[in-house]
């Protein structure tokens, strides 16, 4: 949880620091007249100094970390709500006894979908990521 808080608490400062992140930003990837391939890497904010966002350009080193902490953060997001989740599982087994949902039926799915729902984007993120990486001029 502590690991999983601090990630969180330090997004939103990074965010602000370098204006957005690599996710809502792009690779730009070009064939020089030289015959070599050279790549421009942007970070975008929406709405963070303008009502349209703003790209900056950065090096392929802050593009690369800021897309695998925004792909971080949902992992230890996910992580935290099922740490919390567990946390309260007694209560909620205790209170829960009606006849629709049991409390057992009821945490183990919530689980599920927070698992499956955290993992799920983090792997589209990670595949949107290896696209940007490895595209070609065209």
């Amino acid at each position: 949880m502590a690991i999983g808080g601090l990630n969180l608490a330090a997004y939103p400062i990074v965010y602000g620091i370098l204006g957005g992140d690599a996710h809502n930003g792009h690779r730009h990837v070009e064939r020089a007249q030289t015959g070599e391939i050279v790549s421009t890497y942007f970070i975008r904010g929406h709405h963070l100094r303008s009502l349209a966002g703003r790209e900056r350009e950065v090096s392929r080193t802050v593009w690369v970390l800021s897309y695998a902490h925004s792909i971080s953060l949902l992992l230890t997001s996910g992580a935290m709500v099922l740490a919390m989740l567990s946390f309260a599982s007694p209560h909620i087994l205790a209170t829960m006894r009606g006849p629709r949902v049991r409390g057992q039926i009821f945490v183990g799915g919530l689980a599920v979908v927070v698992a499956v729902l955290s993992v799920g984007v983090a792997a589209f993120m990670i595949w949107d990521m290896t696209v940007q990486l490895m595209a070609t001029p065209k």
